[in-house]
């Protein structure tokens, strides 16, 4: 993956340069011109990493330069760097050059789901992590996987977007077909448990319960003969059994509503539940005079 660099390190477009990704990277389309006419390899990679001219004019959003790498023959468009297998497209992707996406999109063979030799980040993922809607819409369109998995951790594009709280991209995910029930291989998350912002869980919530009646804390189906709550003004439902354990990790009182102790906030979208103020406190300091009294939800 090329270097991050400090600043602005160009090189002024006069400088003469010996190898193809030294004049990339300095966005000098001159000196490009003039050594791919001097016949230098269009896939020639910089010692220590491998980054080629395509990654450095992907990763600058040099379009004119991509176009004309592009237009070489044999150029490989899926080229990866040698330290962690880093393409054109996942750069471009990462740094929303939209256009750039789109060219290299265009060429035949583009691999759209190649992932990273490190740990398999694909270049949808890197544009969700980075909250690049346009080129998520993209490579959606291109026939991008909205549900592979990093070879590390088994995290995919839905989890990245919504533990960014990218809720655009969330949306858009999921229009595609992204599963919103599968969890990490380490560590067991979902999208919706690594949710950061309010607009996202709302989405992954309403995903879930369309898809399945099913708990979003354990994610088991709900069943007719189960007790069933809803315990909150969002009408959020889960089992009862389930928001019980999960008040317990919860910091703070719980709050007593109509039918047993509602949670602070809804495991789901996060909407407060219960009441607030001095009826509130008034109400918890009722319920510790009453632990073990045995409330449950019905």
């Amino acid at each position: 993956m090329p270097p991050k660099r400090k600043g602005s390190v160009d090189a002024p477009n006069h400088a003469q340069f010996d190898n193809l990704p030294d004049a990339a990277r300095a966005r000098s389309l001159a000196e490009v011109k003039r050594l791919l006419n001097k016949g230098v390899d269009v896939n020639q990679g910089m010692t220590g990493h491998g980054t080629t001219a395509l990654m450095w004019a992907s990763a600058n959003g040099h379009a004119d330069m991509v176009d004309l790498l592009l237009a070489q023959e044999g150029v490989d468009v899926n080229q990866a760097t040698t330290d962690d297998g880093t393409t054109a497209l996942m750069l471009a992707s990462q740094f929303g050059r939209a256009d750039v996406v789109a060219a290299l999109l265009a060429q035949e063979g583009v691999d759209v789901n190649q992932g990273r030799t490190d740990h398999g980040t694909t270049a949808l993922m890197l544009a969700s992590m980075y909250g690049r809607a346009d080129v998520v819409a993209a490579l959606l369109d291109a026939g991008a996987d909205p549900n592979q998995r990093t070879t590390k951790g088994g995290t995919t594009a839905l989890m990245w977007a919504s533990k960014k709280g990218h809720a655009d991209v969330v949306a858009a995910l999921l229009d595609a077909g992204a599963d919103p029930n599968q969890t990490r291989t380490t560590g067991g998350q979902t999208a919706l448990t690594v949710a950061s912002t309010d607009g996202a869980r709302k989405l992954l919530a309403a995903a879930m319960a369309a898809e399945h009646e099913r708990c979003t804390i354990c994610l088991e189906d709900m069943e007719p003969e189960q007790d069933i709550v809803a315990p909150c003004a969002c009408k959020c439902r889960f089992h009862a059994s389930c928001i019980l354990r999960w008040q317990k990790t919860q910091p703070g009182h719980r709050m007593k509503y109509d039918k047993g102790w509602a949670p602070p906030d809804c495991p789901n979208c996060r909407e407060p539940c219960g009441r607030t103020g001095r009826r509130a406190a008034r109400q918890r300091r009722q319920r510790r005079r009453s632990v073990g009294s045995g409330h449950i939800f019905r």
